[in-house]
């Protein structure tokens, strides 16, 4: 955005008017970096929130307060789930392989923890999304 400022030039004593266009410096800020959602910023905290691809399920969609035991309990089903992750809204499960994750995706998709009244989604991780 431009704006005009009247300049008062003398030269040689005799007075002259001039217009400056100034540019506010708002428009010449870098831009702000996008602000990241609250799932894009829980996958993306620390080296240890990043389980290893492949054998990794994320799961979304259980009622508040639901424990580890009972998604260990609940997944366990399609395998052995060796790391539990729990970041903000998103659970994400490290299986033994990446057919045991497959089985996990294909058999716990759209199936109810016990003691809960919603179900659940269940995806293969991809890792962190990059912005």
């Amino acid at each position: 955005m431009t704006r005009n400022r009247w300049l008062d030039v003398r030269v040689e004593g005799t007075p002259k008017v001039a217009i400056a266009k100034v540019v506010d410096e708002e428009v010449n800020k870098p831009q702000k970096a996008k602000k990241q959602t609250k799932k894009e910023a829980a996958l993306n905290e620390g080296p240890e929130a990043a389980p290893p691809k492949g054998n990794t399920v994320s799961i979304i969609g259980w009622n508040k307060g639901t424990s580890e035991a009972a998604f260990r309990e609940h997944c366990g089903n399609a395998g052995s789930i060796v790391d539990f992750q729990l970041n903000r809204g998103i659970v994400l499960l490290t299986y033994g392989s990446s057919a045991e994750a497959a089985a996990a995706v294909a058999s716990l998709n759209g199936t109810t923890i016990e003691g809960n009244s919603r179900f659940i989604s269940v995806r293969n991780y991809d890792g962190p999304k990059s912005a």
